[in-house]
């Protein structure tokens, strides 16, 4: 976990391994490790403890940004891109383009949008054992998938009207007694989504029901404009 203005500070941390670097650029995620005997590594346990302050972030959208968006800015577009399992179809684009029918507000068609996929798709946890790495468009036809799977299909969603969206990755705590025994703790691998409106990332976690904002359990580890084909 990296500090973020205004919602997370990484206040400290601790490593069993005495050599290593940590990169101090804020846009980068990772710690870098050095090893001296590289014969080690295969072998060699590395443990972190972090420390870290978290709060309620409710990004604050002054005006109402208008739908269909102008323009995009070139760093941003990225995120409206397809590829890997953010990918796109005709029922995708159908579905969200119906749903911003209408509307002239971004903000209520990302709303409307997570209602839509939380009241249509399944939270469906044995989706991790079975398939774990299901593309947006498989997710919209199964009807079912976990919370990466969910949150990519919005992603999907989004960009197919031209809405820059990206994915969040990290950890979050739950009460859900089956989440809990599936993983071995209340705190477990998440995703969830964020939104560019007028120049803010505004979050929307489906899974947690929080549009607009995601409550301080919500520990961020990655924003990317891809999703990781693996089994968080």
């Amino acid at each position: 976990p990296i500090t973020y203005n205004g919602s997370q500070y990484l206040n400290s941390y601790e490593t069993s391994h005495k050599n290593y670097i940590i990169l101090n650029d804020s846009d980068n995620l990772y710690l870098d490790f050095k090893f001296n005997d590289e014969t080690l590594l295969e072998n060699n346990l590395i443990s972190n403890k972090f420390i870290v302050e978290k709060n309620i972030n409710r990004p604050k959208i002054k005006n109402e940004v208008e739908y269909p968006l102008k323009n995009t800015k070139a760093e941003n577009m990225k995120y409206l891109e397809f590829s890997g399992l953010i990918d796109y179809d005709e029922n995708i684009k159908t579905q969200a383009s119906n749903l911003a029918n209408g509307e002239s507000d971004v903000f209520i068609i990302a709303s409307k949008t997570a209602k839509w996929i939380r009241e249509d798709i399944n939270y469906n946890l044995s989706t991790v054992t079975l398939n774990p790495n299901q593309k947006s468009s498989d997710v919209f036809e199964s009807k079912s998938g976990v919370c990466k799977e969910i949150t990519n299909l919005y992603v999907s969603m989004m960009r197919s009207v031209g809405i820059p969206a990206r994915v969040v990755s990290g950890y979050a705590y739950t009460n859900s007694e089956e989440v809990a025994a599936y993983v071995g703790s209340n705190w477990g691998g998440h995703a969830w989504a964020e939104v560019l409106i007028n120049d803010t990332w505004v979050p929307f976690d489906l899974t947690y029901n929080q549009y607009g904002y995601v409550d301080a359990t919500h520990l961020v580890l990655e924003k990317s404009a891809t999703s990781q084909n693996n089994g968080v």
